[in-house]
């Protein structure tokens, strides 16, 4: 219906555009402009309803494309991943992590691992990229499972609950990268 109106419009507007330019010539009184005005308002009339059926099946053609693009449109990019790494990174960096080997072995080790997560994501490999993340979710959960060895307070700061939320957050948009890529997630 609302294609009907907009085409309805579209006619009026043109001819009456037309008109206006025939009666200008009408005012300077010649017979043959009168009946040419008459002659082309009728010969636009005819000429408008293909012009504008062919002007729908164009414009609904278009519309059902950008229908089916707009996933692609809203998709995941690699910057944003990257940025969702360096984000989690700031918070290793700040965590509480507590044992002798906490900054010599237990910080940089998670670093690493989130390191070579964006190495393998600049490197287009999302399922690997995935499969890094889960390891360091793995040494996140290794850590909560030793005694107070990484905080879970969230009164001190950043938990180690959250750098496992955040995992999985990038998890899902790698897999997101994935399907985009390839057509298919990752395991």
């Amino acid at each position: 219906m609302l294609w009907q109106k907009s085409v309805r419009v579209f006619h009026h507007v043109t001819h009456f555009r037309l008109v206006r330019a025939h009666l200008q010539e009408k005012e300077q009184g010649t017979v043959i402009a009168q009946r040419k005005a008459r002659s082309t308002c009728a010969t636009h009339s005819k000429k408008m309803k293909g012009i504008s059926m062919k002007t729908f099946a164009f414009a609904f053609v278009f519309a059902a494309a950008l229908l089916i693009a707009a996933p692609v449109a809203f998709a995941t990019t690699v910057s944003e991943v990257q940025s969702m790494i360096t984000q989690l990174k700031g918070k290793v960096q700040i965590i509480q992590i507590n044992g002798k080997n906490a900054e010599t072995k237990d910080r940089p080790g998670l670093l690493g691992q989130l390191d070579g997560v964006s190495l393998t994501l600049d490197q287009g490999k999302f399922c690997n990229s995935v499969t890094k993340v889960r390891d360091f979710q793995k040494k996140v959960n290794d850590m909560i499972s030793a005694d107070n060895k990484i905080n879970q307070d969230p009164a001190l700061g950043v938990t180690a609950q959250e750098l496992i939320a955040d995992g999985d957050a990038i998890i899902a948009a790698l897999n997101q990268l994935a399907i985009q890529s390839n057509g298919s997630g990752c395991n």
